[in-house]
């Protein structure tokens, strides 16, 4: 029963996101829209705010979860962009009210997990050292979320799937060659 009341106010709240803007959204609106009382939504939410986060949350999870489905990380980056366009609404709504930090926290999380997932797959473990890992996992969340970040500023307007993948093409071979450095050195240090 729980968790069904968790769920219902979640639900409300990302169904009330299509309608109207969030700082018009009342906890009042939600409860009533979702059948339980106030207390209900305080037992499991602090406030607005934190019912936020908690939907943005789930909606990074159920991105990552999806992850085996696709092939390249070029494929990964348009699905989770062509995600938010289809959502544009909510995305927009959302991301007017949070701070830069708050979002590039998330597309970071969303991005990293992503690339690093790509890096295992294809990647043995012992041949790139932790470190570079890293750095590389790095270099990509840092363009990815850049693109984002331009994108979202300019309305997503722009083809962001014809720009990710001519961005794609242009730099086709970088990742591979990253890895293959990292792991010369990483041998030069062993030996």
């Amino acid at each position: 029963m729980a968790s069904f009341t968790k769920k219902a106010i979640v639900d409300s709240f990302y169904n009330l996101l299509q309608k109207k803007q969030l700082n018009q959204i009342t906890v009042k609106d939600i409860v009533t829209d979702c059948g339980v009382n106030r207390n209900s939504f305080y037992y499991y939410f602090e406030d607005i705010p934190s019912l936020l986060t908690e939907e943005i949350d789930i909606l990074c999870q159920r991105i990552m979860e999806k992850y085996s489905e696709q092939d390249s990380i070029e494929d990964w980056i348009i699905y989770v962009l062509s995600l938010a366009k289809e959502n544009r609404k909510i995305v927009n709504n959302c991301l007017s009210f949070i701070d830069r930090s708050t979002y590039e926290k998330y597309m970071n999380k969303v991005f990293g997990y992503i690339i690093s997932k790509y890096i295992e797959k294809t990647v043995e473990p012992d041949i790139v050292s932790d470190d570079d890992r890293e750095i590389i996992v790095r270099f990509f969340i840092y363009q990815y979320t850049g693109f984002f970040i331009d994108w979202f500023k300019n309305g997503m307007s722009d083809d962001i799937g014809r720009l990710i993948s001519r961005t794609s093409y242009l730099q086709s071979g970088i990742l591979e060659m990253m890895i293959s450095k990292a792991r010369q050195q990483n041998i030069e240090k062993q030996t």
